[in-house]
């Protein structure tokens, strides 16, 4: 017998140290309930009618309609019980779906709100703050904000609480808590504004006038952005309080170069990450030129309230769908669009120290937001970084999707140029990355399993478009990761530290099976070092796998081919000469289960990789016969390789271009 949940003794009575709902039980009871009521209010006129007819006494009926009534009075309660649930914090490990919940402190909603009104009046009661130090007025600002955490999921209490306050004394709050520093007060700023949201959403109408849009509209936008920073509303009410926010150019005599963006939505950026379609409604139409212009004044925002770098990021990833379940919509498309045709070209407008706008690096905070972006729209990018289909020389364009490549279908098209520009803007560390290659992993898997089983082990013709494809994309990585990281010592160098994690996790396990278990970022990694200057620094990571050998090229040749040797064998190749056949036994290249042994073993010894490589031309490599397995995979190899190689001197060509001949947009205004 398992052990016993915690509050229950050894007969199953559950003590007092635990209680608990499940609320989808209660929901269902709920449910019961409301049918009960709808039943006793639908028969008892039909009893009291046929009583009628026959003149009988009618006076039992009196009870029905205390049932049906005492019913309709528990309704309410029940359905406030069960919000308050489920928004509980502590969940039953041992009983999945049951929620703590302390019924001995459970209160009405009469009550609940009378201890909301209380509340506030001791917020009201609170003794100025007259000395410079702060932190000795916080202890009772905290205790208070305390208490009102531990409500703030409760509607009754926290639409009483807002309503006694009022505007100006939710404004205090806010004030107080910032005279305390960000770190400090964290916690007690996002308990506040989830009672603002709890309250809003749920007892509009006990709040009051004052609490509606137009006269939330008159406080400061500091103060307003940390009151709705948390949870959802509906879009037509934020969008009200938020649209005059957004701004405007403020044109220059002196040009379009001088001009700048005055906004006020830096303070509404956590409103807007919890409520994506707000964001979409807002920015989704704006030209082109007005989103750098406002991404650019948002990108260099400070706040005192909150982490602006980190919330736009937040913000432009949840506005593209990044965080929901289902694929993208239209509108979650055009802002990824968006987002990923102007981040690249932030600027810097022109000051008495410039003449002329220069560009401007994403916050640091906003990078891995960006990653994540571009790692959910992975059909996006692969398109877009083609530099060999027929739509190569076009710009970006939302209305005309349909990539030229087979097995893809993206929602829109990027330039190479833009792709490679937004690549640049999250491509300054392995770490920001990582979501990037995770998402790439992912359709990687997709794409390849289509095209093996399209090609069926008869060619490559599907498997070769896809190498291609996959190529440039690594390509523009490989190029925007060397140019924003300035020097190509720090990029071979992190490429080596890169190839140790994927030929551990690669190539550092034997069997066929191996590609399907790893994870998604080690798929891309891999299709990543198919470059010949990644798996040829393999020499270079430990002396003891490949002391004796100089060719790296063909080290790097042969890993590839070990990968992909594996892939296609899985989908349907076979080998002309199996690896563990008599003439390659010695020394060996095979495991006891006749399976080819892991890469970093077959490198620890140059005897053991000469014999893989004369496996490698028995089964056709340098055949020119693709239907061979070790031939096609030498091909796909060289497929990726050149598309790579292409993409990088391409996107190498327009940073120089860019470096020489100064744009349009970056020309000093002729003088008058």
């Amino acid at each position: 017998m398992g052990p016993e949940p915690p509050g229950t003794s050894g007969s199953g009575v559950s003590s007092d140290a635990f209680s608990g709902i499940d609320p989808e039980s209660m929901a269902r009871f709920i449910a019961s309930m409301e049918r009960a009521r709808e039943t006793l209010g639908a028969g008892i006129p039909r009893i009291v009618s046929a009583l009628e007819a026959v003149d009988v006494d009618r006076s039992a009926v009196a009870q029905l309609r205390e049932a049906e009534g005492w019913v309709a009075e528990q309704l309410p309660e029940l359905r406030r019980r069960n919000d308050l649930i489920r928004k509980g914090e502590q969940a039953a490990d041992w009983a999945p779906g049951l929620v703590a919940f302390d019924e001995g402190a459970y209160v009405t909603a009469g009550e609940a709100a009378a201890q909301g009104r209380r509340l506030a009046e001791r917020f009201a009661g609170m003794r100025p703050e007259m000395d410079s130090n702060y932190s000795n007025h916080y202890d009772e600002l905290g205790a208070l904000l305390d208490e009102l955490a531990a409500r703030r999921h409760d509607p009754d209490f926290t639409a009483a609480f807002l309503a006694a306050a009022g505007l100006g004394g939710a404004t205090t709050i806010v004030e107080k808590l910032r005279r305390h520093g960000l770190e400090t007060t964290s916690a007690h700023r996002r308990a506040l504004a989830e009672a603002v949201n709890t309250a809003v959403t749920k007892r509009p109408d006990a709040l009051g006038a004052e609490w509606r849009p137009e006269s939330l509209a008159s406080l400061p936008a500091g103060v307003l952005g940390v009151l709705v920073a948390r949870g959802r509303y509906s879009g037509r009410w934020l969008s009200e309080l938020v649209r005059p926010q957004v701004g405007k150019a403020v044109e220059s005599a002196r040009g379009r170069e001088h001009r700048r963006w005055v906004t006020g939505l830096t303070p509404f950026l956590s409103a807007l990450a919890d409520n994506p379609e707000v964001a979409r409604d807002l920015l989704n139409d704006l030209p082109r030129e007005d989103l750098v212009d406002l991404f650019s004044e948002l990108n260099r925002s400070v706040s005192r309230d909150f982490d602006v770098p980190v919330e736009f990021g937040r913000m432009l990833a949840a506005g593209a769908g990044v965080f929901e379940e289902r694929s993208p919509d239209a509108a979650a498309a055009k802002f990824a669009f968006n987002v990923m045709t102007t981040m690249g070209s932030l600027r810097t407008p022109p000051d008495i120290l410039a003449a002329r706008s220069s560009s401007m690096e994403v916050a640091e905070g906003t990078r891995t937001f960006l990653a994540m972006i571009a790692g959910a729209y992975p059909a996006e990018m692969i398109d877009g970084a083609h530099r060999g289909d027929a739509n190569r020389t076009k710009g970006s364009a939302f209305a005309e999707g349909g990539g030229t490549m087979p097995g893809i279908e993206p929602k829109f098209r990027l330039s190479p140029d833009d792709t490679y520009l937004f690549m640049k803007t999250f491509a300054d560390t392995d770490a920001r990355l990582k979501p990037f290659e995770e998402g790439m992993g992912r359709f990687t898997r997709v794409l390849l399993d289509d095209a093996l089983r399209k090609d069926a082990g008869g060619g490559i013709e599907n498997l070769s478009r896809l190498f291609s494809g996959l190529g440039y994309v690594y390509g523009t990585q490989l190029a925007a990761a060397e140019e924003v990281r300035k020097g190509l010592d720090e990029a071979d160098q992190a490429r080596n530290d890169r190839l140790k994690l994927a030929s551990d996790a690669l190539f550092g396990v034997a069997g066929a099976a191996v590609p399907a278990k790893v994870t998604e970022q080690a798929l891309w990694i891999t299709f990543s070092l198919g470059a010949s200057e990644g798996l040829g620094a393999l020499a270079e990571i430990d002396d003891t796998r490949v002391k004796a050998l100089d060719d790296r090229e063909r080290v790097g040749t042969l890993g590839r081919s070990h990968w992909i040797l594996h892939e296609l064998h899985r989908a349907g190749f076979a080998y002309a000469v199996p690896p563990d056949a008599p003439e390659f036994a010695e020394p060996p290249i095979t495991d006891a289960e006749g399976k080819i042994l892991p890469f970093s073993t077959l490198v620890a010894d140059p005897e053991t990789l000469k014999n893989f490589n004369n496996w490698m031309i028995a089964n056709g490599s340098g055949s020119w016969d693709t239907t061979q397995a070790a031939q096609a995979a030498d091909d796909l190899s060289d497929w990726f390789n050149g598309a790579k190689e292409q993409a990088q001197r391409e996107s190498e060509h327009y940073e120089r271009s860019q470096k020489v001949t100064p744009s349009p947009s970056s020309q000093s205004p002729p003088k008058s």
